[in-house]
């Protein structure tokens, strides 16, 4: 009835005795407080006690308080310090955990998750931790569309306590820092092979950035063997960034420090080069190494470990004496190269040709 609308009142006139339940429609974000479910009563016949228009003393009041909601967004901060800045995107598909045992836990989108329909009380907010990714600061109390809290102090604990009041949203920001990560490895087309003199190797260099955010001023070096042993052949380095072929000399002579640039997340480029033996005057394997160095956002420096690729020179073939006269005795080369094997052969040939020779003439004497 209106009668008592100003005051929050209900008024049933012109009830016959009887038994009534009263009970309440519950309007969306509010919880009724009291009583547990509907008043029951009776009206009797006799009205005497009543009191006017019939309203039974005490009154059958109801109790409602209205719910609240807390707002989670989900950031990835780039440069870790827990606040969200302009390049600080929003992630989705992480799980925000609100009184574990009770509510469980909800997984963000582009707009982050909403927990509806919360009492008034105090809540524990958390997130399921995901690989790759470090906690740098969970904080609630901001104002809508201001994702900076008025806590300035970064919590790291992963939980933190959020206090809902009647009819209140509360606005909740989790930032994650990926860590980042730089790996590095190393090959040649000829670790199987005994090279010699004019054999050319190709060598690759590969890093990669298998972390969520971008790894800056990505610099590779190279410490090759000897120059004495093996020449770099020019224009003959390239660099595969993320799909981008691209033509790239390096720096220095030895070492070689190669220019990569930054590395998307998750990405990964190869350089590509050869050298040619020189020579072979130290045989046996030759080892060169590299290793390769970035910088976070906030200019962090990032190293990776120290890998290699080893070669192997031919050990020289000396022959000595005399064939039909002839000194025979220098250096052949490697053992295993063609003109080398194709010399000995010669050689052989002319040995043998020499022995009949002899023996033909023994017969005639």
């Amino acid at each position: 009835d209106d009668d008592g609308e100003d005051f929050g009142w209900y008024v049933f006139n012109d009830l016959i005795p009887g038994d009534y339940r009263v009970c309440e429609t519950l309007q969306e974000g509010w919880q009724q407080t009291y009583p547990n479910g509907c008043h029951t009563f009776s009206l009797p016949e006799d009205q005497e006690n009543a009191e006017p228009n019939g309203v039974l003393a005490p009154p059958h009041n109801f109790g409602n308080v209205e719910l609240g909601s807390i707002v989670v967004t989900k950031y990835a901060d780039y440069d870790a310090d827990g606040n969200q800045d302009e390049e600080d995107n929003v992630l989705s598909g992480w799980n925000m955990v609100l009184d574990e045992n009770l509510l469980g836990a909800q997984t963000t989108d582009e707009n982050g998750t909403t927990f509806d329909n919360l009492p008034p009380g105090t809540y524990q907010l958390s997130e399921i931790s995901q690989e790759g990714w470090d906690l740098t600061n969970i904080s609630c109390g901001r104002q809508e569309g201001n994702d900076t809290s008025n806590d300035t102090s970064n919590n790291t604990s992963n939980n933190t306590s959020v206090n809902v009041d009647p009819g209140q949203t509360v606005y909740c920001s989790v930032f994650n820092f990926p860590i980042p990560t730089l790996q590095i490895t190393k090959s040649n087309d000829k670790s199987d092979t005994v090279l010699g003199v004019n054999d050319v190797i190709t060598y690759s260099i590969t890093v990669s950035n298998p972390s969520f955010a971008p790894i800056y001023n990505v610099t590779v070096t190279d410490a090759a063997p000897s120059v004495d042993l093996f020449e770099f052949i020019t224009g003959s380095g390239q660099i595969n960034n993320d799909g981008t072929i691209t033509a790239i000399d390096p720096t220095g002579t030895n070492p070689y420090i190669w220019t990569v640039g930054t590395l998307a997340p998750e990405t990964s480029a190869t350089i590509t080069y050869q050298l040619k033996v020189k020579s072979i005057a130290a045989p046996g394997l030759h080892t060169n190494f590299a290793s390769a160095t970035g910088q976070t956002r906030r200019e962090t420096q990032i190293d990776t470990e120290v890998v290699s690729s080893t070669v192997d020179l031919g050990r020289p073939v000396g022959i000595s004496g005399q064939v039909q006269g002839t000194k025979v005795g220098e250096v052949l080369g490697a053992a295993t190269g063609s003109a080398t094997l194709w010399l000995l052969l010669s050689l052989g040939l002319l040995t043998t040709g020499a022995g009949l020779l002899i023996l033909n003439k023994k017969r005639h004497v």
